[in-house]
């Protein structure tokens, strides 16, 4: 079992505690894959902000990353939403940035914590 103290992982630790690692790895699998989709549509969607469309998938990417314990990620899509919603376009670029970066970030932790994940192809969508 993976023991950490690292409060991003801590969930993960209980899940894999409850479910087992195997669960766990497979569940950290759909959620790099879809991080990796949205932040590349988000990349894309940059130069023309759709409110409603951004809105969605910070919602949406808010709950998931927090429902994993990933808080800090939770956090910057939280923050992009109501960035978005106010229709200040250029801290929704920032936050979009930020997610990259948080999530390059987490990406270190997955490698350490659960490595056999990476050995997956990665779908580039």
């Amino acid at each position: 079992m993976t023991e950490t103290t690292d409060p991003d992982f801590q969930t993960l630790a209980l899940l894999e505690k409850q479910a087992g690692r195997t669960a766990v790895v497979k569940l950290l699998g759909n959620h790099r894959q879809n991080v990796t989709q949205t932040i590349a549509e988000l990349e894309k969607i940059t130069g023309n902000i759709d409110r409603d469309h951004i809105h969605m998938i910070a919602h949406r990417m808010q709950g998931s990353c927090g429902s994993l314990g990933f808080h800090r990620l939770s956090a910057l899509f939280s923050d992009m939403d109501k960035a978005v919603m106010d229709g200040n376009h250029e801290q929704v670029i920032k936050y979009i940035q930020e997610v990259v970066h948080e999530n390059e970030i987490l990406a270190d932790g997955v490698r350490q914590y659960y490595p056999e994940i990476l050995s997956k192809p990665e779908s580039s969508g």
